[in-house]
């Protein structure tokens, strides 16, 4: 047998099975986990918190608690008695939004097999008006099911929930080390020689030295380590878009904060028929707290508080300002929008105003490339004007700033 042939079927290096033990576990590692991850299904579904009657779920947004469920063959929904065949289930709930207000807006009936019924549109009901943050609002679910199908109830809260995998043990590579008598089996004729290790747990001084004349790791890997940075910041470009729509423009993220009271807020309207400037200047003018007449006759329960939300608005006549959005922010840092108090009263005074109702302005016309124009018998609105808006919170909340805005992430922070 030749020296060559004989080179060629030498034993590898310990540095050598090292690393190939290493790919071995690591390709075995990414089987283990493959097969223990949930299929797409499960996978992708909301996060449950389990709940039983009479108590409450700590969910993402807000507090979740089960008042009561009930079953009855008939149920009056809006003044129409329903009566079915099988059984209408009846669940009694309780949300109480967490920072800003929020509402329930799924839930599904699963019985004992694994069946899941949505309740979605029908015979079937979700009622759940957005409530005050900080306060329980009522809310009800009634779905209609045969018999057999009845199991637990589950309710759950839409929004983006992760799980943290728990992997058993560390795999924790061990050192080898050569005898005199591995190492003279893998000497080459002619190369130089190599320093003699011992048996033990200690590290031989010169396995960490590279031979004379050989590059660095960091030399021979020099070109991966320069393109490992733009792979990064590739990887995440590719991702930015999901950032974007499903986190930035979600939030209060870009403030037009007041100078000597008064606060520029620039934005566009672009829903894909017309893309528009919307600019305007608003100065607060107060916060007071409402009277009877200005809730129509409607009264609030002790535990509620409404505010008259007064604003200076300045702005080109010709622009389109109908569309904001108003609200209060105490100094907890909880937000109060106008329209939490939906439901709360009867008349409409729990809108946003931004615009005099006898002087809109012009408007935008929905699903259409037409100019936003005045609405018929109008006249021009002014360049100045004030308007007003309620704004329920609860009755210990303290008023800290206002915030006026018409698409997030922009909007205008006014100091009370």
């Amino acid at each position: 047998m030749t020296t060559s042939r004989r080179a060629a079927l030498r034993r590898p290096t310990a540095r050598q099975a090292g690393a190939g033990t290493l790919v071995v576990l690591a390709l075995a590692l990414g089987q283990w986990i493959d097969a223990r991850l949930p299929e797409t299904a499960s996978a992708s579904r909301p996060y449950e918190v389990p709940v039983a009657v009479g108590g409450t779920a700590e969910l993402r947004t807000g507090d979740l608690e089960v008042l009561g469920v009930a079953g009855a063959p008939s149920v009056v929904v809006d003044g129409t008695t329903r009566v079915s065949p099988g059984l209408f289930t009846f669940v009694e709930l309780a949300w109480t939004p967490r920072g800003r207000s929020s509402s329930l807006t799924y839930a599904e009936l699963r019985d004992g097999e694994g069946r899941v019924l949505p309740i979605a549109g029908g015979r079937n009901v979700l009622s759940c008006p957005g409530g005050v943050t900080g306060l329980p609002g009522r809310c009800t679910v009634v779905v209609e099911a045969a018999p057999d199908t009845l199991g637990r109830v589950d309710r759950r809260r839409t929004g983006p929930a992760r799980q943290q995998l728990g992997l058993p043990g560390r795999h924790r590579p061990r050192h080898r080390h050569l005898d005199d008598r591995r190492v003279g089996r893998a000497h080459r004729a002619g190369a130089p020689p190599l320093r003699r290790t011992v048996r033990g747990r200690g590290r031989s001084p010169g396995m960490s030295r590279r031979r004379e004349g050989q590059p660095s790791w960091w030399v021979r890997n020099r070109t991966a380590l320069l393109v490992l940075p733009v792979a990064v910041v590739l990887a995440l470009a590719a991702s930015s878009s999901r950032l974007h729509d499903y986190w930035w423009r979600l939030d209060f993220r870009d403030a037009a904060v007041a100078a000597d009271g008064t606060a520029r807020l620039v934005d566009r309207l672009d829903d894909g028929f017309v893309d528009i400037p919307i600019e305007a200047s608003y100065r607060l003018v107060g916060v007071t707290r409402a009277s009877a007449e200005d809730l129509g006759g409607d009264v609030l329960p002790s535990r509620l508080t409404a505010w008259r939300v007064t604003l200076e608005v300045e702005a080109d006549p010709d622009v389109p300002l109908k569309g904001c959005h108003v609200a209060l922010v105490d100094v907890d840092g909880s937000v109060y929008s106008a329209e939490d108090a939906q439901g709360v009263g009867r008349d409409n005074w729990h809108f946003p105003v931004c615009v005099p109702a006898d002087a809109p302005g012009p408007e935008v016309v929905p699903f259409s490339t037409e100019a936003p124009q005045r609405p018929a018998g109008t006249p021009p609105r002014p360049r100045t004007y004030e308007v007003t808006t309620l704004v329920v919170t609860p009755a210990d909340a303290t008023p800290a700033t206002v915030r006026v805005w018409y698409f997030l992430p922009k909007y205008a922070e006014l100091e009370v």
